[in-house]
């Protein structure tokens, strides 16, 4: 991997296509109301430079703590290429609006159940938290797209290890290399 801006945002457009990309499963960061971290995986589902989106069921904390605070991390990692990419950005939200609408409408039918269980994500499991409802088609279902403005790549090598920071600002990526 090249550490040229449009290298890497190239290995983030192609972790979007292609499901055994390593980059395809990252950590996103948020934090909840009392400023403690939380993480957890998800996975891209598209990238358009400089914008991230994944999705994810409007009731789970993510959502709700990217209500109050939008800022978020995403963290990348390849274990075969030992590159880790972290990112900042701020997201948007979209519910029930044309741009949830493209999205639900090219998801395959079989994912819709995802985001229609009768409770709430992270409730207590009960049987009737299992079921499905599909009068409620897309109404929990959330695009997160998040404006990258930050990027910080490090590979780790037993020759040398490399670090650059990408700052957005003005329609272009600049990059700096610092010490790893």
């Amino acid at each position: 991997m090249q550490f040229d801006p449009a290298s890497i945002l190239s290995e983030l457009g192609k972790a979007a296509e292609e499901k055994a990309h390593p980059f395809r499963w990252p950590v996103l960061s948020t934090a909840d109301p009392a400023g403690q971290p939380e993480a957890r995986i998800v996975v891209l589902r598209a990238f358009a430079d400089p914008v991230a989106t994944v999705y994810s069921d409007a009731r789970t904390g993510k959502v709700t703590q990217l209500r109050s605070h939008p800022e978020a991390g995403l963290l990348f990692f390849d274990r075969e290429r030992k590159v880790q990419v972290r990112a900042k950005g701020v997201a948007s939200l979209h519910q029930q609006d044309a741009v949830a609408r493209e999205h639900w409408d090219s998801l395959p039918p079989a994912r819709h159940a995802d985001y229609q269980t009768t409770e709430d994500p992270g409730t207590e499991w009960t049987e009737a938290g299992g079921r499905m409802d599909p009068a409620w088609r897309d109404r929990n279902f959330t695009v997160l797209r998040i404006t990258l403005a930050f990027l910080d790549v490090l590979r780790l090598s037993r020759e040398e290890h490399l670090r650059y920071q990408y700052r957005f600002s003005g329609g272009q990526w600049s990059r700096q290399r610092v010490v790893p």
